[in-house]
């Protein structure tokens, strides 16, 4: 019977490992980057100068870009801004030897609540981000310069919390979008989480660096109720979890596939949860190193991380076909961490 039973468990895991292999060859041929007009429209058409307020100019050029589709382009020096709104067929490029600096006032963070509402926004109060996008298609943030949140506890304070977060905005918040492309970008100091994607389809984000370290709730990375998304080459440092998978939109996560990137946290490096009101099916991680920090760069935690990889179904929703392999685990706590409410699978 114990031989029955093991050759099963055996059958199991093969079949799941080559579906879940095939998958991942699919998603590599189907998740493609921005595709657009090569139009450029810069914030300096629009009237901005070095030294001035940059949102007014960069929205400007983002709108004008959207009649016809093209790319904002960030290519001398500092841009200081509040609150930017995505449009369709939009690329967002940080040039490399440029810096998109969030404001340090939170008037210039205006809120704002999604159309379709989940627990983040009744309950967690998520609605200030540096950049925003709800209902867009075919956008792209890229680059190879730097976003950086100035989110500091002396620009926006705040205390760690596992509710609401008001007063520190996100950096990018990306809500109910199709063929989102975040490419090449530096990353640092959001005042809380760095990046959230919230039923999201076709999805790419690759070649990354995020060092997240400024505040608390400093995530590296969430992926909410998301459908055919690649995560590739991507290096994650945060105070808080660094990949995190979500399901407070209420939607299924489903087809994944996270590849030859590195996720350090001095919480948990790759997290599902806690947030767990929808479903969770077909993920791959693979060829990853995860962990924790050699120190702590912020001083407002520790170093080691809390879990390697934490499965947290805590909300209900269904876990089924999520495959992590040729892993390597450092500087964790535990290593593994596994916890469930009575009647979650």
């Amino acid at each position: 019977m114990n031989g029955t039973r093991e050759e099963s468990r055996s059958t199991w895991f093969i079949q799941m490992g080559k579906d879940l292999e095939a998958m991942a060859d699919e998603l590599t041929g189907e998740v493609c980057g921005w595709n657009g007009p090569e139009t450029v429209y810069t914030p300096e058409e629009f009237g901005w100068s070095p030294g001035e307020k940059a949102t007014s100019a960069i929205q400007q050029a983002v709108d004008a870009a959207a009649v016809n589709g093209g790319i904002v382009r960030l290519s001398h020096g500092k841009y200081l801004s509040g609150t930017i709104e995505m449009r369709s067929g939009v690329c967002l490029e940080i040039s490399a030897g440029s810096e998109l600096l969030g404001s340090t006032c939170l008037a210039d963070y205006p809120e704002h609540y999604a159309k379709r509402l989940t627990v983040q926004d009744t309950s967690m109060g998520m609605h200030q981000s540096l950049i925003v996008a709800e209902g867009c298609e075919n956008i792209c943030l890229r680059g190879g310069g730097i976003l950086n949140g100035q989110g500091s506890p002396a620009n926006f304070p705040g205390s760690e919390t596992a509710q609401g977060t008001p007063g520190r905005p996100f950096l990018i918040r990306v809500i109910d979008c199709s063929r989102v492309h975040i490419a090449n970008l530096t990353m640092k100091n959001a005042a809380c989480w760095m990046q959230n994607y919230l039923n999201c389809e076709d999805l790419l984000i690759e070649g990354i660096t995020v060092r997240n370290h400024a505040n608390y709730n400093n995530d590296g990375m969430d992926i909410d109720g998301c459908r055919n998304v690649v995560i590739r080459h991507c290096r994650v440092s945060s105070g808080d979890d660094a990949l995190c998978f979500k399901g407070a939109g209420q939607c299924e996560l489903r087809r994944v596939l996270v590849e030859d990137c590195d996720f350090y946290s001095a919480c948990n490096a790759v997290k599902v949860g806690t947030d767990t009101q929808g479903d969770f099916r077909q993920v791959l991680i693979r060829r990853c190193r995860i962990g924790g920090l050699a120190e702590d760069p912020s001083g407002l935690k520790h170093a080691c991380s809390d879990s390697g990889i934490s499965i947290e179904m805590v909300d209900g929703g269904t876990l089924e076909d999520f495959l992590i392999r040729n892993i390597v685990i450092t500087r964790a706590w535990s290593p593994f961490f596994c916890g469930w409410r009575t009647g979650a699978e």
